[in-house]
């Protein structure tokens, strides 16, 4: 849909199509090929891209991914297939990673994985933008947020402003207007 107001910036700049390729994403689940492998999907990705095997061997190694060469992705865990299309998205290097849903269906130790890599990401000075529905899982690793409710924006700015004692459920219903339709619901 074209915009109506508004503008789109990345970067610092307005839009372009070449800042695509410094974005990667995982959006509506994995999607990857079934009857072929880790490696073998990766290098699919990287011929389209034009990057070199050595950066599907890096970026199999930053999602802990490397073992699985020989097993087909459609075998894979519900864990595997999340951190196969985290490593879909990560090829290249981008500086910014756009991620929805990651952590569904991971099992604890999948998502303490998943955290682990999002903060080596981060602290390499790039920026992930994660859609969650989790609100314990966002406020365990995001520092500024952007919660909607009922399909507005409420609040945009610090985690630490809006919760600082971490309860980011409680701040979403204090600011949603929803808090006594929770407890409610909780009966």
């Amino acid at each position: 849909m074209p915009p109506d107001r508004g503008e789109v910036r990345l970067f610092g700049r307005p839009w372009e199509r070449r800042a695509l390729s410094r974005i990667g994403a995982s959006i509506n689940g994995p999607s990857f090929y079934g009857h072929l492998s880790a490696l073998q999907n990766l290098m699919v990705h990287a011929h389209l891209l034009g990057l070199s095997e050595a950066e599907v061997d890096r970026t199999l190694d930053t999602v802990e991914l490397n073992s699985s060469d020989r097993k087909k992705a459609k075998a894979f865990s519900t864990g595997m297939k999340g951190r196969l299309a985290l490593a879909i998205a990560m090829l290249g290097d981008p500086d910014l990673l756009i991620l929805d849903e990651p952590q569904n269906g991971l099992d604890p130790e999948g998502i303490a994985a998943l955290r682990a890599m999002m903060r080596r990401f981060t602290d390499t000075g790039r920026t992930i933008a994660l859609s969650s529905h989790l609100l314990g899982e966002v406020a365990s690793v995001a520092d500024d947020i952007g919660l909607i409710a009922q399909g507005r924006l409420r609040y945009q700015g610090s985690l630490t402003d809006l919760a600082p004692d971490g309860d980011l459920e409680r701040a979403y219903f204090a600011l949603a207007g929803a808090a006594g339709e929770a407890r409610t619901a909780a009966r």
